[in-house]
């Protein structure tokens, strides 16, 4: 059984004697320990590297929704103006036809006076000849 034994060094520079059997299975272990800490190192850098592609596009999606929220808010205020500069307009145009409406009464008025005033030197003309 002594032969079968594995004759070694450990880190701090002891003689070490193991079973082979057991010298084995350590040594998968190690192994497999090594494969283990590899692959998660593999998936810690694939993890980092999707979750700062994930915030550029938050970043993207962030921007855009406030472009869009601004263009919301400009077409809202877009349909206010449009309704206050029609009303404003609708005002003028009343304004403009009362004033129309004031201007054909006056020459209508003006009308009335130049045929009275006609009428009048017509008869004045006729009565003194």
């Amino acid at each position: 059984m002594d032969e079968d034994r594995v004759v070694q060094f450990d880190t701090q520079g002891q003689v070490r004697v193991y079973d082979p059997d057991k010298f084995e299975e350590a040594q998968k272990t190690l192994r497999t320990q090594q494969d283990y800490v590899s692959k998660m190192d593999q998936f810690r850098t694939a993890v980092t590297a999707t979750m700062s592609i994930v915030q550029q596009l938050g970043k993207a999606i962030e921007q855009e929704k406030l472009r869009a929220i601004g263009a919301r808010n400009a077409v809202e205020s877009e349909g206010e103006s449009r309704k206050r500069a029609l009303r404003e307009t609708e005002l003028r145009l009343q304004e403009k036809r009362s004033e129309l409406d004031r201007y054909v009464a006056e020459h209508t008025s003006l009308q009335k006076v130049e045929q009275e005033q006609r009428a009048i030197i017509q008869r004045l003309s006729f009565s003194g000849e």
